[in-house]
């Protein structure tokens, strides 16, 4: 399920360059040397996308989790800062409630 809904999301950005979907939020600058700057989504974080990059970090567990912590571009987003801990957090709960289960399947 999570493979499809990444498949799908890396198709949606291929396929939607800023070029294509027409500008609403600022008026485009004036045009200098016969044509205008390109101009970078602030939603493109290195090669993934912010919602990629933070759907990604839930992908192999907390290991993922610390590899988005550590590496360059997404370590200085928050949104992306967020989840990576999150992953953190949720899989040592999980590894948490896994002993706690086991040592008490001893008893």
């Amino acid at each position: 399920m999570l493979f499809a809904l990444i498949a799908v999301q890396i198709q949606r950005e291929s396929s939607a360059s800023s070029a294509d979907r027409p500008c609403r939020s600022r008026k485009a600058a004036p045009v200098q040397g016969g044509y205008a700057p390109p101009r970078r989504s602030r939603s493109t974080i290195g090669r993934y996308g912010r919602n990629m990059a933070s759907a990604l970090c839930y992908l192999f567990g907390w290991l993922t989790g610390v590899l988005f912590l550590v590496l360059e571009p997404y370590n200085k987003n928050r949104t992306v800062r967020f989840h990576a801990f999150q992953s953190i957090f949720l899989n040592v709960g999980i590894i948490a409630v896994w002993i706690v289960i086991g040592i008490s399947a001893l008893f």
